[in-house]
């Protein structure tokens, strides 16, 4: 048996006997001792990978495992590994991420090419917890992830990382990735887009202009297949600012007339109080 899940199996077996078969009961002791066993192959990608995998199948429910084998795809694996689980492993990966980032980084990418979903969990947790100074290499790679086919389960997962780590939201590279996806002809990476942008407002984003920048050309060509993303927008927008989100729906409204726009912009009447709604209306007419 390979070195790395001796080591794992051996941490499991310290305290007793489990049943390969069946899901143990999670022992923060335990798990400690066994998630220490994947991380000191943190900086040898290949037993890395076969250490935290061996870890994944210990936790991992059986026979939940074996309906989604085959309910899913057979491309795409997925343990259901306890989210107390996943969290312990998340937290610990954090720390040795922000010690190793060229291994952190490396071991990232290789776990998100992986078609078990954890593994790709596992990926977002890891860059999204290091540090300021390698923001923009994160921005990078997670730009080189997030794809219309996306996974709607693993793109929220990546705006709740940010959440650990909201300098990521203020990295200017982090304005100039939203532009590209709001600006791309594909209405799914502009959905995408959309919900990335009422993220970014919800971790308290302060330069609302910067954001209106950003939707304003959408507005012309809102179709009808993004407007519940950019209604979701609005309300954010709301949230932090009642008068200038009206101002710019004011504004929006005389800048394209056209009957569509106007449609949408009464569609967001509702959202505001009644001293805002008589303003927009009173614009509209």
């Amino acid at each position: 048996m390979l070195f790395a899940e001796n080591q794992l199996r051996n941490a499991s077996y310290s305290r007793g006997r489990i049943n390969p078969g069946i899901m143990p009961s999670v022992q923060l002791n335990r798990l400690s001792s066994q998630i220490n066993a994947v991380i000191n192959h943190f900086e040898n990608s290949e037993e890395f990978q076969r250490a935290l995998l061996a870890l994944l199948q210990l936790y991992g429910d059986q026979k939940a495992k074996r309906k989604n084998w085959i309910e899913a795809q057979p491309t795409k694996r997925e343990f259901h590994v306890p989210p107390s689980v996943i969290f312990e492993i998340k937290t610990r990966f954090a720390l040795i991420s922000n010690n190793k980032p060229l291994s952190a980084l490396n071991n990232a990418g290789l776990l998100w090419e992986s078609d078990i979903h954890e593994f790709n969990q596992l990926a977002i947790a890891i860059v999204a917890s290091l540090e300021e100074q390698h923001h923009e290499l994160v921005i990078e790679k997670i730009g080189q992830w997030i794809q219309p086919d996306l996974d709607p389960r693993l793109m929220k997962e990546i705006l709740n990382a940010f959440e650990g780590n909201p300098g990521i939201l203020l990295n200017s590279g982090w304005v100039k990735f939203l532009s590209n996806w709001l600006s791309s002809n594909d209405d799914e990476l502009q959905r995408l887009g959309l919900k990335a942008v009422s993220h970014t407002i919800q971790m308290n984003y302060r330069n609302l202009p910067q954001i209106f920048n950003l939707i304003t050309p959408m507005i012309p060509k809102l179709r009808i297949s993004i407007q519940k993303e950019m209604t979701e927008v609005v309300q954010a927008l709301i949230e932090h600012s009642e008068a200038e989100t009206a101002s710019f729906l004011i504004m929006a409204g005389k800048l394209y007339p056209e009957n569509e726009v106007r449609a949408f912009i009464r569609k967001c009447l509702p959202f505001f109080d009644p001293y805002f709604q008589s303003e927009i209306k009173s614009s509209l007419s």
